[in-house]
């Protein structure tokens, strides 16, 4: 628990503030942290992985900031050209007994809070694909 809570996308933003143009993706929502998200956000070389929101949310100790709708949150702290969509499919588990019952549900939830939100259908495309072909350049 004590590396968890001690663990902060913060070197890994210094690193990336330091070696631009290379680029930079942060998985499991940048644990939440506030203070790096703010920064991700100024960061033309640093993007942020969607998942697995399952397990993000049912393990708080994982979060730097609480939240009780993480997908929601996500979407309203972290710039949506930001955002690229990413299952980690092997964690989004809701009983870490049962491995092989993964959720797959990541997409539909998504785009429920984005459409709560107003994030127009092109918001989300880009979310769910778009983003990722431009910043990877994989045109």
């Amino acid at each position: 628990r004590q590396i968890i809570s001690e663990n902060t996308p913060k070197a890994w933003l210094d690193w990336a503030e330091s070696k631009k143009p290379y680029k930079m993706f942060l998985a499991h929502l940048a644990r939440m942290d506030k203070d790096s998200i703010d920064r991700i956000n100024n960061l033309e070389n640093v993007v942020v992985g969607l998942g697995p929101d399952i397990m993000l949310q049912g393990e708080p100790m994982r979060l730097r900031e609480p939240t009780t709708n993480i997908l929601r949150d996500a979407l309203i702290w972290i710039n949506n050209g930001k955002l690229l969509f990413s299952t980690d499919f092997a964690w989004n588990v809701y009983d870490r007994t049962k491995w092989g019952d993964f959720d797959w549900g990541t997409k539909d939830r998504l785009k429920e809070e984005a459409n709560k939100l107003d994030i127009s259908e092109e918001g989300i495309c880009n979310i769910l694909g778009r983003n990722a072909i431009g910043f990877f350049e994989l045109y």
